[in-house]
């Protein structure tokens, strides 16, 4: 964000260690949230990364296939320089970092995720519409997520420059699953499908030509 003045500077939301000497209490007043004034990068990519963790909506293979995913998105995103981060739909929210120490902290989360059977997704996404989100989101669900799920990421174009929905179908982690005809799904900014012929690798680069979600739609 450019503002007016002597210096051009990007304005971000604050993070735990920040120098509070460099609020922009304007910006802060207005957004009703701590920011900072950025000087030393005058724009900086960033990246949520939203993963679906509910029991009812997955299996264990589901699971793995999904985290795998995460992990790769988190790791390319972080080595283009953007800001990353993870939430989970149980209520996890490493909030935005680019330090090593932050991205390794995402992986271990990542390494010991779960099935819950707590569903927080509806004060989730409630979250993602607050001021200081921005830069791109990429949600990952299975397919026998409800549609109305999809429906309500869609909404959140509104606050994210460019918005990736991956579903899994069934045949991506159930070799006995038969070819599933695919539901027609809410417009949003890409839909990635991984099933059994396809996988998330593949699914990605057929996409997105291989380049990380910032890049594909024209950021970072």
């Amino acid at each position: 964000m450019a503002l007016s003045g002597e210096d051009f500077y990007a304005l971000r939301a604050y993070e735990v260690g920040d120098d509070l000497r460099r609020v922009h209490w304007p910006s802060t007043a207005r957004l009703d949230e701590l920011m900072i004034r950025q000087n030393e990068m005058p724009w900086q990519a960033r990246v949520t990364v939203l993963l679906d963790v509910r029991r009812r909506a997955h299996s264990g293979e589901s699971l793995e296939l999904a985290v795998s995913a995460a992990a790769s998105i988190v790791a390319a995103c972080w080595q283009r320089g953007s800001l990353v981060r993870l939430v989970t739909t149980d209520g996890v929210d490493s909030g935005y970092g680019s330090r090593h120490a932050h991205v390794e902290a995402i992986m271990e989360t990542l390494a010991s995720v779960e099935l819950a059977h707590d569903d927080r997704l509806a004060g989730v996404l409630g979250s993602l519409t607050r001021p200081g989100n921005a830069g791109g989101l990429v949600a990952l669900f299975t397919a026998e997520a409800p549609t109305k799920d999809v429906q309500n990421i869609a909404r959140l174009q509104f606050r994210f420059a460019s918005l990736t929905v991956v579903l899994f179908e069934r045949s991506a982690y159930d070799l006995s699953a038969a070819p599933t005809r695919r539901r027609a799904s809410p417009v949003v900014g890409s839909i990635v499908r991984v099933d059994g012929s396809n996988s998330f690798p593949a699914a990605w680069n057929q996409a997105f030509g291989g380049r990380t979600v910032m890049a594909a739609r024209g950021f970072g």
